[in-house]
This record gives structure tokens, C-alpha cells and sequence, in this order.
């Protein structure tokens, strides 16, 4: 228990960094390598890719004060309310991490590895990473039901409306073949004039999502039964 508590902390506490340095990273364009990196102060918000790393720094702070209390003795256990809020978190970024090795980085990107340089080393790739390894396997609990794994679906679904409302309420805009108003209201190329292939886009995310909230829920709690925390 004592020793699992102390690795979540320290990756909480690396998550937060990451995001915190890519953030700013975006922010200002600061670059290590001169390739490709999202930019633009807060309009960086508008990317699902940075709304679920912040959320999952934010996550990964609240993580990290309440388990330095538990290894204190000041704190007999975390709320309920922390543990759902590191879990959708983590759902969002691991979605992130799925999406953009199975699709932006070998369809949409210019070559693979772009998406994986400056900023996007940590929000593409580090920073999912230890979110998805730090609650599915270190925090664990028995607090989330069944029902409630389907919360990991909210940020996905909620974003999901805006980004389509969005797309299109500005058709017109982009189906002309004009590449800087498409990137502009359909950054993420997943809004098409065939409403059809939206759909299969649609589904095929929503599958996705589903399945990367109930892998991780279940691995959290298979693990939790064995340990008997």
C-alpha cells in the first residue's frame, strides 16, 4: 500500500510538471526541435489533446496532496470524488494517446514522429502514459461502481458536441477546399460534408472511448480485489 502510494505520488507530481512545461510550451511556441507544434496562447484549449492533459495535471495535483497525506498519517483516505476526477482524466488522455498513434499521426500529420516532438513528447505521449499507468494500476479503489465507469465517457461526449456544432455551423466555410478555414472550425478532420462517414467517425470514437474507460476501470479494480485494499 505505503510503496504504491509513494510511485503514484511521484508520478503525479511528473505528470503535473509535463503538462505545466507543455502548456506554457504552447503557449509562447517555445520549441526544442523546429517541426510542428499546436500554438496560439489559450486557443490552445480548443484541442481535446490539451483540455484532457489539463485536466489530468489538475487531477494529478489534487492525487498528489491528498496521497502525501495518507503517507503523513494526516489523511485516512481519498475522496470519492478525486479518484472519479483522475479517472476521467485519464480516459480523456489515454483516448488522446490511442488517436493519435492509430490516426492523426499516420493519416493526418506529415510524418509520424511530428506528432511526437516538443510539446506533443508530453501531451501525446508522456503524460498519458503515466496517467493511464498511475490509476489503473497504482489507485487503486473500490469506489467507482459500474455505472459510474461510464463518467469516463463525459469530457469525450460534452467535447464531442461542442467540436460538431462548431464544424457544422461553419459548412460553408470549409467544404470549399480552403485548408485554413477547414483547420479553423475542423481542426481535427473528423466533420465531413457526407454526414455518413461523421457517423462511422462518430461511432467509431465513441467505441474507442468506451472501451479505454472500461479497460481501465477494470484493471483498477481486478487489481484492487487482489490486494484487498
Amino acid at each position: 500500500m505505503k510503496k504504491r502510494l509513494q510511485i503514484a505520488f511521484i508520478m503525479n507530481i511528473a505528470i503535473a510538471i509535463m503538462v505545466a512545461i507543455a502548456f506554457i510550451m504552447g503557449m509562447f511556441n517555445i520549441k526544442f526541435i523546429d517541426d510542428f507544434q499546436a500554438a496560439g496562447g489559450l486557443t490552445l484549449l480548443k484541442y481535446f489533446t490539451v483540455q484532457s492533459n489539463v485536466l489530468a495535471g489538475v487531477a494529478a495535483v489534487i492525487m498528489a496532496v491528498y496521497e502525501r497525506q495518507l503517507l503523513g498519517g494526516k489523511r485516512e483516505e481519498i475522496p470519492k470524488w478525486a479518484y472519479l476526477l483522475k479517472f476521467i482524466s485519464s480516459v480523456g488522455v489515454t483516448v488522446t494517446f490511442v488517436t493519435v498513434a492509430a490516426f492523426l499521426a499516420p493519416f493526418v500529420a506529415k510524418t509520424y514522429i511530428s506528432l511526437y516532438l516538443n510539446s506533443n513528447i508530453f501531451f501525446h505521449f508522456l503524460a498519458p502514459l503515466l496517467t493511464f499507468i498511475s490509476f489503473s494500476f497504482l489507485e487503486l479503489t473500490d469506489k467507482i461502481s459500474k455505472k459510474e465507469m461510464f463518467l469516463g465517457l463525459a469530457h469525450f461526449l460534452v467535447y464531442g458536441v461542442i467540436y460538431m456544432i462548431i464544424a457544422y455551423t461553419h459548412l460553408s466555410a470549409w467544404v470549399g477546399g480552403d485548408p485554413e478555414k477547414f483547420a479553423l472550425y475542423n481542426w481535427y478532420y473528423l466533420a465531413f460534408e457526407n454526414v455518413f462517414y461523421t457517423l462511422i467517425a462518430t461511432v467509431l470514437m465513441t467505441v474507442i472511448t468506451f472501451n479505454v474507460s472500461l479497460v481501465s476501470w477494470r484493471i483498477n479494480k481486478k487489481l484492487y480485489s487482489k490486494v484487498g485494499e
